[in-house]
């Protein structure tokens, strides 16, 4: 019938059971080097153009502290001269501000990744301490949540995009699984929707 099964970790009161449903087609939208897991059979060239596809790595550290660096600006690329540790520090502007105090969150360098984190575990004392070394505009600094981003945004190295649209070529005549993400666009949340679209619009015409 070219039904295929899908099991996915469904909540069912307080246990994590699979449950496997059949599907005629389904649209995988993740991050490009998280496919290969989810699909024990896959053409060659499937498996090839995964294979090659990389991602960034980074942490998020987001925290509140007294700073008026705010006040006219939103977010300041950090130049590797000024700081080897951090690439950019942003205002989280859906955070409501407190007189003095702003919520406010930066991205680790990649190479700095095993600076700050110890196998799952983050020092957050000594993260704040190396916070405040780095920005003397910004006191009483706290950590509210440090995120580690395994699958930060895809590596477009030269040559990628030929690969990209060899794929696209070769996988346009599947009929049953649909590739979306912004490994196959850019690398942004804008790439990823637009990825996501036209997915959605193969899934039309194929069904029509």
């Amino acid at each position: 019938k070219g039904e295929f099964s899908i099991i996915v970790n469904a909540v069912k009161g307080k246990r994590v059971v699979p449950v496997t449903y059949k599907t005629k087609a389904v649209i995988i939208a993740t991050a490009g080097n998280q496919v290969l897991p989810l699909i024990e059979t896959l053409p060659n060239f499937v498996k090839k153009f995964f294979g090659m596809v990389k991602y960034t790595r980074t942490i998020n550290i987001y925290c509140i502290g007294k700073t008026k660096l705010f006040k006219n600006i939103s977010a300041i690329w950090l130049p590797l001269q000024e700081t080897p540790y951090f690439s950019a520090i942003f205002h989280n502007w859906h955070q409501r501000k407190y007189n003095e105090w702003a919520y406010f969150g930066l991205n680790v360098r990649e190479n700095m990744i095993s600076k700050f984190k110890q196998g799952n575990r983050f020092d957050h004392k000594k993260i704040e301490k190396l916070i405040h070394n780095q920005f003397k505009g910004i006191k009483d600094i706290e950590i509210n949540k440090i995120h580690y981003w395994k699958s930060a945004l895809p590596v477009f190295y030269p040559g990628y995009l030929q690969k990209v649209y060899s794929f696209l070529r070769q996988s346009n005549h599947e009929r049953r699984i649909f590739y979306a993400g912004d490994y196959l666009e850019n690398p942004s949340i804008e790439g990823a929707v637009t990825s996501g679209l036209k997915a959605a619009d193969r899934v039309l015409r194929s069904i029509d």
